[in-house]
């Protein structure tokens, strides 16, 4: 298309554009700032109201904790003592337990595939028990496995069926262990 158009005409059209880029520019930036502003005053808004919450709880807790006698104190910090000393203990079962599975699962080879594992760990005057299934690739894999299984220092006693070890070849296994006592 030909623009027939004086230069000054053309000079002038493309000032009145650049006036009009620079107006939609500024009305868009101006928008988006409102908003901005808007965003922030409501964050604000709730980050006060969380404040004064938390300020509400924290007076009624000393309140609470001022009002109670020596006695309530004392069951107070008995009752979170046992709970403390609970968490301790099972947090020490959680590590066994990781270090158990472990110890499978470092022990057991390519061609050995787990497919259902059952952990239970019992109280502290019980023994647990782990129970898993799954699939060798040969009787020989599955055997070293479970040797070397019956080797390991964790474990009481180790049981495999005789059944484990019919079938040379893609041998379907379940094995039993029963773990010391604590």
């Amino acid at each position: 298309m030909i623009n027939l158009l004086p230069i000054e005409n053309k000079i002038l059209v493309k000032k009145e554009y650049l006036k009009r880029l620079v107006l939609v520019f500024g009305f868009f930036s101006l928008i988006t700032a409102a908003i901005a502003v808007l965003l922030l005053v409501f964050l604000l808004f709730l980050v006060d109201k969380e404040k004064n919450d938390y300020e509400e709880y924290f007076t009624l807790q000393q309140k609470h904790l001022s009002f109670l006698n020596e006695e309530e104190v004392v069951s107070f910090v008995n009752e979170i003592n046992s709970k403390v000393k609970f968490f301790e203990e099972n947090g020490k079962k959680e590590k066994k337990a990781s270090e158990i599975i472990k110890i499978i699962t470092e022990t057991k080879t390519k061609g050995i595939l787990i497919n259902y594992f059952s952990l239970s760990v019992g109280l502290p005057a019980q023994a647990g028990k782990i129970s898993f299934n799954g699939t060798a690739k040969t009787r020989n894999e599955l055997l070293s496995f479970v040797e070397s299984l019956k080797k390991e220092q964790v474990f009481k006693k180790v049981d495999s069926p005789i059944s484990n070890f019919l079938k040379e070849s893609n041998v379907k296994f379940n094995v039993s262990i029963d773990l010391y006592e604590e």
